[in-house]
């Protein structure tokens, strides 16, 4: 397969310049992450490192939540810029549009199920705390008392999240993720009754 150096560079600068003004937990610090953890999770399950690779760097690019748009256009600069590999970076979009929780896709390939992995351990744990307040915050909702709260995304994604992973590598971290974020609502609702 056609990877190189210059490829996974122009990857990272595509993310970088997509999410320079993200102030939503979806940045490229998010995506820095994303990318270690898949590139763990590829070495234990057998992934192709340089697809991971790519998939981990793109997989929030054209994020419904974000700016599909200029995603679209990102994704185009990048098959303009290496034409011999188009078929390459239309399975990498593929994969990147199925990664998202909320839209409930099922990546088809081992390393589309890596990265996915990957991305929803960071909506867990106390990183996946921080991000769903950034979120929130970013979006301007409250705390507590609708259905569009940062409390309320804990029942409605991150509490689910460890039931829908595909990787030994990532089910096995999760639990761990997972029983932070049960002991912070704990803890949250203790000072909420004072």
């Amino acid at each position: 397969m056609p990877y190189t150096n210059s490829l996974i560079d122009a990857a990272w600068h595509t993310a970088d310049t997509y999410f320079k003004h993200d102030a939503s937990g979806h940045d490229i610090e998010h995506t820095k992450r994303v990318h270690h953890a898949a590139m763990k999770i590829c070495l234990e399950e057998d992934g192709l490192p340089q697809k991971t690779e790519l998939i981990a760097i793109l997989h929030d690019v054209g994020d419904h939540k974000l700016d599909v748009d200029s995603g679209m256009e990102a994704f185009s600069k990048l098959t303009a810029q290496f034409p011999t590999i188009t078929d390459l970076l239309n399975e990498v979009q593929s994969e990147c549009a199925r990664i998202s929780f909320s839209k409930g896709g099922k990546p088809q390939t081992i390393e589309g199920r890596i990265v996915q992995d990957a991305d929803r351990l960071d909506s867990i744990g106390a990183i996946g705390i921080a991000r769903c307040f950034m979120f929130a915050g970013d979006r301007g909702h409250r705390l507590t008392g609708d259905g569009q709260s940062a409390v309320q995304h804990f029942y409605d994604k991150l509490l689910k999240i460890k039931d829908t992973l595909h990787t030994r590598t990532a089910i096995k971290e999760a639990e761990r993720r997972h029983d932070f974020l049960v002991r912070f609502l704990d803890e949250l609702y203790q000072d909420m009754q004072l």
